[in-house]
């Protein structure tokens, strides 16, 4: 009996052992899991962000008109990515367009790449999902586009002098003297929102959800 509960003993020990060696660590992440984590976490955050931006934003707008709403991005925008809550320390939001308002929002050289394919998958008429790529060793880039499809958005990024007020345009001049971002029409790409993940700590994520899960 005693021999029989030594050998109980060890197999539970050494299956436990077997368990704990086969959880993952950052040196044996799949990359493909991780890329599809980033992608997934990237989906939650920008549309978090987008929700905590458009329902300002239209707030602006009734309370004041489109030209209130210029004055209240240029102020504000930064303000209310800030306040988001990610679960992230190391963490880059923002938003970026091949036609820029804030000149602050131009686009690197990868995320201006993202953007010209984006561009073409929208003028082919092809499915603009968002994306995940890696930018060197230390970082993962998301970029989600950002399409117009609601009619109020044309009060300061469409035609001026129709859809744009010369009110508006007055407002968006003082704020934006290189304005760029006008002329666009309904189902444009307007932009991207963009992402970029710290590598150790979006895998540290990874790994407590997976841990979480076993």
């Amino acid at each position: 009996m005693r021999h029989l509960t030594i050998t109980l003993l060890l197999t539970l020990a050494a299956c436990n052992n077997q368990s704990k060696q086969q959880l993952p660590t950052e040196a044996t992440v799949d990359q493909e899991q991780l890329m599809a984590f980033a992608l997934a976490e990237g989906n939650r955050i920008s549309n978090q962000a987008q929700m905590a931006l458009g329902g300002q934003l239209k707030k602006a707008i009734s309370e004041g008109g489109p030209s209130h709403a210029v004055g209240f991005c240029n102020l504000s925008a930064t303000k209310i990515l800030d306040t988001i809550t990610t679960g992230y320390s190391q963490l880059e939001v923002g938003c970026t367009s091949l036609k820029v308002r804030n000149q602050n929002n131009t686009p690197s050289k990868v995320e201006h790449q993202l953007l010209d394919d984006y561009r073409q998958k929208s003028q082919d008429k092809s499915d603009l999902s968002p994306q995940v790529q890696p930018i060197g060793n230390n970082s993962l880039l998301y970029g989600k586009p950002i399409m117009l499809n609601n009619p109020l958005c044309l009060n300061c990024h469409g035609t001026v002098g129709t859809q744009i007020s010369d009110e508006t345009y007055q407002v968006i001049r003082e704020h934006y003297p290189q304005d760029q971002a006008i002329d666009f029409e309904m189902g444009d790409l307007r932009g991207m929102w963009t992402i970029e993940f710290n590598r150790e700590e979006l895998t540290e994520m990874f790994l407590a959800q997976t841990d979480s899960k076993q």
